[in-house]
């Protein structure tokens, strides 16, 4: 199980049911492998050369020895390219898409939305501090401590009210 960041993840809608999930795809930046073989060249710069242009500075700006990654998800396939070098594909055995989208609450005119944490925190906040004082007490309650430096035969003196 992995936590995708949202900026560097692609859900890609069906046109005419929003609801609908037809693939998804993760875009990083991963170091350059040297003997990168491809198993097929991009043929045009399409969707593909626009993803990549939305994650992408020009390599002359870059000054690194990376590449952009993209990893497409469909229910029955799934590829990997790299600068837009197909080096990987295969089908997708799950036949299904492995993702699980949880949304935030609904915020108006966000898509984020608001944090479901946000508001507990205080609460987690008070319960922990409960929890703990519950055990300090419950240690320092279960077991006799007593304190005599200074007194003689301080463990042979019966302890009580008013003696000791």
């Amino acid at each position: 199980m992995e936590i995708v960041e949202p900026a560097r993840a692609l859900p890609l809608f069906h046109p005419r049911d929003a609801g609908r999930l037809l693939a998804y795809a993760q875009c990083y930046r991963a170091p350059a492998r040297r003997s990168t073989t491809p198993l097929r060249p991009a043929a045009s710069p399409g969707w593909l050369g626009k993803l990549r242009a939305l994650w992408a500075a020009p390599a002359e700006t870059r000054g690194d020895e990376s590449a952009l990654v993209v990893e497409i998800i469909t229910p029955h396939r799934w590829q990997r390219w790299e600068d837009e070098v197909l080096v990987g594909e295969g089908p997708n055995t799950l036949g299904t898409l492995p993702l699980a989208h949880i949304q935030n609450t609904a915020l108006p005119f966000a898509y984020s939305g608001e944090s479901d944490v946000e508001p507990l925190i205080p609460l987690q906040d008070e319960l922990n501090t409960r929890l703990s004082d519950r055990a300090s007490r419950i240690t320092l309650q279960s077991f006799r401590m007593y304190l005599g430096k200074g007194i003689e035969n301080f463990t042979e003196l019966p302890i009580g009210p008013g003696r000791m």
